[in-house]
């Protein structure tokens, strides 16, 4: 019976070494998976965040575009048929208050600010004949239209006399600035 005592003894603490050595290497085994579980854990929150801020990089290059493209309503373009149509608009605003517009003199100027973001100035030099309201009105309206427009110079002085102060004709020679596309 002393052998088949040892025999058991034997196979009882081989058993007990083999266990204590299995359950050494799950816990090993199950905590190396959780580390790999938390660096998974991490790396997917770096992604969140990085995709968070290309989102919002997105975002703010959209708004940018529209408001690109709001603002470049309001620059005449580089082609001649953009001071073509923006004279046209000083015109036909000149028309709608029944006032006669001559274009004298369309030029173009630059200075170095402006030069910087390829961007000129448009000199146009209009003379506008009417009444003395219209003219005022035609004024207020020009600095409204939707350009980046200065009125850099006007005069202002009475054509004919008539004897009807209110029906007395007008003319305003009027110089105005816009900024236009090089």
């Amino acid at each position: 019976m002393l052998k088949k005592t040892i025999y058991i003894l034997i196979s009882s603490i081989t058993l007990a070494v083999v266990s204590i050595v299995s359950y050494l290497y799950l816990v090993m085994y199950v905590g190396g998976m959780g580390s790999d579980l938390n660096d998974m854990y991490v790396k997917s929150e770096e992604l969140t965040k990085e995709e968070n801020s290309l989102n919002s990089i997105r975002r703010v290059a959209q708004n940018a575009d529209q408001r690109n493209e709001e603002l470049s309503k309001y620059i005449v373009p580089a082609d001649n048929e953009g001071a073509i149509s923006f004279v046209q608009t000083i015109e036909e605003a000149a028309e709608s208050y029944g006032l006669t517009a001559n274009t004298n003199s369309i030029e173009i100027t630059t200075d170095d600010k402006m030069t910087k973001i390829n961007k000129e100035y448009l000199v146009v030099k209009e003379t506008i004949i009417g009444m003395e309201p219209s003219i005022l009105a035609f004024v207020q309206k020009i600095e409204n239209i939707p350009f980046n427009i200065k009125i850099r110079s006007y005069s202002m002085s009475k054509v004919g006399v008539s004897q009807n102060a209110s029906s007395s004709q007008y003319q305003l020679d009027l110089e105005i600035l816009v900024i236009k596309e090089k």
